[in-house]
């Protein structure tokens, strides 16, 4: 499957071609992911604490691997941002 990534112009009016996604956003949307950044942020700070403080010492399978996965995830999606 071929995606072709080239920015297409537009004339006014006219209807983006099928299977395309344009994003439109105003001067204020980097403000929007800003916030999102650091809510993404605090989650991780907060799962790390509780991870620590509450399971410390706690080696059940299950609660070690959702911790770490969740963990690992957020930091993925923290590191997507560009």
């Amino acid at each position: 499957m071929a995606v072709d990534l080239s920015p297409t112009m537009l004339i006014p009016g006219e209807e983006p071609p099928l299977g395309t996604c344009y994003f439109q956003s105003t001067r204020n949307a980097a403000l929007v992911y800003v916030f999102l950044a650091m809510f993404e942020c605090v989650i991780l700070i907060l799962t790390v604490y509780k991870r620590v403080h509450d399971y410390q010492d706690f080696q059940s399978g299950i609660i070690v691997t959702l911790y770490y996965d969740g963990m690992i995830y957020m930091l993925c999606i923290l590191s997507a941002w560009k």
